[in-house]
């Protein structure tokens, strides 16, 4: 399995195949993900993760073969390309997010300020599908429904390194 970076092997290979799974991975790091692709596609590997900017144009030039994506639910970018829990690896789920943050005392009406200009921006079809085409899938929320989502990352990452072991490398 390819990774693009040093930074992403460990996760990759700690969290890509749940502990249920019968599935064996070895990770490899490449320098980057235009290497991690090429192994992918001359065969020197048999499978790798990528960013759909990324891997888009060879998808489409049939050079790569999309399996599925890492996160729960479809991306509208790759349509007709179902997620790897439902692919064949129950459970797995590695995906990425991003996230406007302001800092620690912030005033709730320049919040409230921020979030309403985010969520008008991100109603835009034009700005959608700016995003879409860079393989991200907006979400627009509320930031108490963001503080509660980062709650529930930070707990699901504790429990996956200290369930699994995780040191600094």
């Amino acid at each position: 399995m390819t990774a693009p970076g040093a930074s992403f092997r460990r996760p990759a290979r700690t969290c890509t195949v749940p502990p249920t799974s019968d599935a064996s991975t070895t990770s490899l790091a490449y320098k980057g993900g235009g290497p991690a692709l090429a192994a992918v596609v001359s065969g020197e590997v048999q499978v790798g993760f990528s960013n759909v900017p990324q891997s888009a144009r060879m998808v489409e030039a049939n050079r790569l073969r999309p399996i599925g994506v890492s996160s729960l639910k479809p991306s509208r970018a790759l349509p007709g390309v179902p997620p790897v829990a439902e692919a064949g690896v129950p459970g797995f789920e590695f995906s990425g997010w991003h996230g406007l943050l302001a800092p620690k005392g912030t005033p709730p009406a320049i919040v409230e300020l921020l979030n309403r200009k985010l969520r008008q921006t991100l109603a835009d079809p034009v700005v959608v599908a700016r995003f879409e085409k860079g393989g991200l899938d907006p979400i627009a929320s509320s930031p108490s429904e963001y503080a509660e989502f980062l709650g529930k990352e930070l707990e699901k990452w504790r429990r996956v390194i200290r369930e699994r072991n995780i040191r600094a490398e």
